[in-house]
């Protein structure tokens, strides 16, 4: 059976995707755990799915433009990662 996330990453990450993990850039379907030192807590709950990181944590896949290049949610990547990753 496949899961909803996953089939979603098929049918629209997929679209640039061929392996369905950000080329291979970062993790997606795993958890974020708080406990580690080089991730911020709170968890940015609004950008989890279920408490996962997903291909929608730094995507926005359903604008038709998008602010940012690659529809992502920062205007930076630098940015982005910083959402969620402590600053060293």
């Amino acid at each position: 059976m496949i899961i909803p996330t996953l089939l979603f990453a098929i049918l629209t990450c997929g679209q640039c995707h061929d392996d369905h993990s950000a080329s291979g850039n970062h993790p997606v379907g795993v958890s974020y755990d708080g406990a580690r030192a080089e991730l911020k807590r709170p968890a940015p709950r609004e950008l989890l799915v279920d408490g996962r990181v997903e291909c929608t944590s730094c995507h926005v896949p359903h604008e038709e433009e998008s602010a940012a290049a690659h529809r992502l949610r920062a205007e930076s990547v630098t940015a982005l990662c910083n959402s969620c990753h402590v600053v060293r």
